[in-house]
């Protein structure tokens, strides 16, 4: 059955819009996140519960009432926006843009009186009217701290115009604020004890904050000025924690809320002092006569300048665009600075204009150089020719290797691929008693119910018990003794992944066939990312559980999957992942390394992956990192389910190779990050999702070149066997170019056939198809060597090239 690919509805609404609701036009709110938890008692919060489709939670002021409502009953008063922000002007636009600038300007009243301000005011007109606020930033004594908490007084207008010097704990009271909740009900020990200060007053409906003035103010301090000597700061100790009294005087703020944009709420006052004023109290009083000239926000506008992905600028009303939440990882604009890549060397240059729709990007060198050597470069799904993991030069045998890496402080070095940190790796929170009965070490039940698999889809592979020899049904994934089935077959992995065109029948693992699924070799290659580290000294134990393993892994594992193991090193193993169909990641090789450390398998394998997009992360596959990292819930790297995590009793090395295959190298891999999983079905999903897939197919190509054209120790003869002699690199080929010829005959996927949209990848973008003719040349050139030498070779037998074939 086809998947539903109905696209749900965008959304109306987005984080910290002010909206209005339609059946009370004074109603302002503004929308916050839900939180994704179901509720948890009587007295909580009403936007502690999940959202659906076409809700949104709202926060009105001046009073924070919260509640959980349909978009249909609200509209939308303004936008806001910060510089930096991403935004397009709908959700299915692919053009994005920056926004370099916002203009607010807003409607005032009075905060006490609610008399209106004339006219629309703008930043420059108004000033904060709240000395500071509780998260700024202050200054004292070449310190600089954080607002954390903040204690007020506050002065009440009660009926009858007496004023109340009301004491607060926390700052959550402003001027103009009224309501029967403002001062203390006369019931609880502490809220007596106020009203004993009080006077007695009781709450009413009419009382009225006319004044607030902070009292002490609690500052954690964050870091002393960088710039002083050593001496100098020795001399100037941590400033206390709490100012009151004078001592505010003497901090300096250096951010504050009015000063970046206007929000529906503030406190302002006019800066030319030609807002009404109020009175308040009596002169006779010992609090004198207050006189209230602060307004409040009651609604903005606010528009922005924009800078175009195509290099234009335009102003625009912040409402008639979108927020974009979730850019592509290599999406740029004019002005960023990029590394373009070739064979030959690394170039610092500056984008200057990008096609959104094509995906292709000018760019200027950082340098003097003649325009002739400026170069078009492609963005987006990989910004440059190599960030598609094309261009890693040809590397003959015995030349030094040369690979990108992240160092301890986050940026890229050139280097060696490193062996893993073994620090990173978590054993299963389990104490699992040694009883010396190796005979039980892998036990388990099967999965309640079974289920349908497939590595297309977000499921938990079932635990495979090796008590036993065993294959997997394709269909079922129910476990099925081996003398009842013969080798597995993947469902999602073509029948020439290992079979020739002309059979049918399974592949025979004879010896002169090297794709065996497991095999022993002598001893580990040097390039194993493991091979430096010293071998544990392991048990008779261990030995008995890595009998298991091997035979688990040599019945059951499918077709598309071979291991490695080496009789000097029993704790390493290398693995070979074909990439299953209808995939970005169809036919392409996917290399794991594996160690086995001394306390295995009470705590999982450790794994490396063997990247080869050319220094630029996690450009293939969300779960496998440039470093070598696997993000897996088997593998203690991903913090899932205790269900989903390693046992010595439940797991097995088959069961975390499989995982890999079914839950990491799947159709739509852009939704495997827990973040996205919500927006499957939305439209900024969708299009995100192909731009990813794109990207990883691409890449995944070059994942071709590289083992073809680098040997990998234990793996040389099965690689040339899979792509050359069974003929897979011209499929590779064949399906490359036919995808491409698809794609320059359409300008949208919605042009295609059902059938093909229904693909993993079922069209490219303009700069997609750059980058894979190159690598498709490449890779072409590969093939073509391989088509001489095997013509050359049939001469010599005296048999003509057409005489072989036939």
């Amino acid at each position: 059955m086809a998947p539903n690919t109905q696209k749900r509805a965008a959304a109306k609404f987005y984080q910290e819009d002010i909206v209005r609701r339609k059946d009370d036009p004074n109603a302002y709110g503004v929308v916050l996140d839900a939180e994704d938890m179901p509720p948890q008692g009587d007295h909580i919060d009403p936007l502690m519960r999940p959202l659906v489709q076409g809700e949104v939670g709202v926060s009105y002021f001046p009073k924070p009432i919260r509640e959980i409502v349909s978009e249909d009953a609200l509209e939308l008063v303004d936008r806001l926006y910060q510089p930096g922000d991403l935004l397009k002007r709908s959700v299915d636009d692919v053009k994005s843009g920056v926004v370099t600038n916002t203009y607010v300007r807003a409607r005032l009243e009075h905060a006490v009186n609610g008399q209106p301000i004339p006219g629309w005011k703008t930043m420059d007109e108004v000033e904060s009217a709240v000395d500071i606020d509780m998260g700024e930033y202050v200054i004292y004594n070449d310190w600089v701290g954080q607002v954390v908490e903040m204690f007020d007084e506050s002065l009440v207008e009660v009926p009858g115009g007496n004023l109340v010097r009301l004491p607060e704990l926390s700052a959550r009271l402003a001027v103009g604020e009224k309501g029967a909740d403002i001062l203390p009900q006369p019931m609880s020990s502490v809220s007596g004890i106020l009203g004993f200060l009080l006077g007695g007053t009781r709450p009413s409906d009419r009382d009225t904050v006319v004044s607030v003035k902070h009292t002490v103010l609690a500052v954690a301090w964050l870091a002393i000025n960088q710039s002083l000597t050593p001496q100098e700061a020795e001399a100037r100790p941590r400033p206390q924690r709490y100012w009151y009294g004078a001592d505010l005087g003497k901090l300096t703020t250096i951010t504050r809320r009015a000063e970046e944009a206007m929000r529906v709420g503030d406190r302002v006052r006019l800066k030319d002092g030609s807002g009404p004023v109020t009175r308040h109290g009596r002169s006779s009083d010992s609090h004198g006569m207050i006189e209230v000239d602060t307004l409040v926000v009651q609604e903005t506008r606010t528009t922005v300048d924009v800078l175009w992905q195509d290099g234009t600028r335009e102003t625009l009303d912040a409402k008639q665009t979108v927020p974009y939440l979730n850019p592509d990882e290599y999406d740029c604009w004019p002005g960023d600075h990029v590394i373009w890549k070739t064979e030959d060397e690394n170039r610092h240059v500056v984008v200057q204009s990008v096609n959104a729709q094509d995906r292709t990007a000018y760019v200027r060198v950082v340098e003097t150089v003649p325009l002739e050597r400026l170069t078009r470069l492609y963005d987006s799904a990989e910004q440059l020719e190599d960030m598609w993991g094309d261009d890693e030069g040809t590397i003959e045998e015995g030349e030094e290797v040369q690979v990108w890496e992240m160092d301890q402080d986050g940026h890229w070095v050139e280097g060696m691929l490193h062996d893993g940190d073994e620090d990173e790796w978590e054993s299963a929170d389990e104490d699992i008693e040694d009883t010396g009965d190796d005979e039980d070490d892998m036990d388990v039940e099967p999965i309640p119910g079974g289920g349908d698999w497939s590595p297309s889809n977000d499921t938990v592979i079932p635990p495979l018990p090796v008590d036993a020899p065993m294959s997997v049904d394709p269909t079922t994934a129910e476990l099925l003794p081996s003398e009842t089935a013969g080798r597995p077959k993947s469902p999602d992995v073509p029948k020439d992944a290992t079979e020739s065109e002309e059979s049918d029948h399974e592949p025979d693992e004879r010896a002169d066939t090297p794709w065996k699924r497991f095999d022993v070799l002598p001893s580990a290659p040097v390039d194993h990312a493991f091979y430096n580290t010293p071998p544990a000294q392991h048990t008779r134990q261990f030995m008995a559980r890595m009998s298991k393993e091997y035979k688990a892994l040599q019945s059951s594992l499918p077709d598309s999957i071979i291991v490695r193991a080496f009789e000097d090193r029993t704790d390493l193993l290398r693995s070979l992942i074909i990439g299953p169909e209808n995939t970005p990641y169809e036919d392409a090789p996917f290399v794991i390394d594996w160690m086995l450390d001394a306390n295995f398998p009470q705590s999982p394998p450790i794994a490396h992956f063997l990247s080869w997009t050319n220094g630029n992360g996690r450009g293939a596959c969300s779960n496998l990192y440039e470093e070598g990292k696997v993000c897996l819930s088997i593998l203690g790297t991903w913090a899932g389910d205790k269900s989903e995590s390693w046992s010595a009793s439940r797991s097995s090395l088959l069961q975390a190779l499989v995982s890999i295959q079914g839950l990491v190298l799947v159709k739509e891999p852009w939704f495997c990050e827990p973040a996205y999983e919500k927006l499957r079905g939305t439209e900024d999903g969708i299009v995100n999702s192909r731009l990813y897939n794109e990207k990883a197919y691409v890449l995944s190509r070059g994942f071709v070149r590289r083992a073809l054209e680098i040997p990998l120790g234990g793996l040389e003869a099965e690689l040339r066997w899979f792509y050359y002699t069974k003929g897979k690199l011209r499929k590779v080929l064949d399906d490359a170019r036919a995808l491409i010829e698809k794609s320059r005959a359409t300008r949208a996927v919605e042009e295609l056939p059902e059938a093909d949209r229904e693909r993993a990848v079922p069209r490219l973008s303009s700069g997609g198809i750059i980058t894979l003719e190159r690598t498709l040349a490449k890779l072409q050139a590969l093939w073509d060597a391989y088509e001489k030498t095997r013509g050359e070779g049939a001469g010599h037998a005296g048999v003509g090239v057409e005489g072989a074939k036939s």
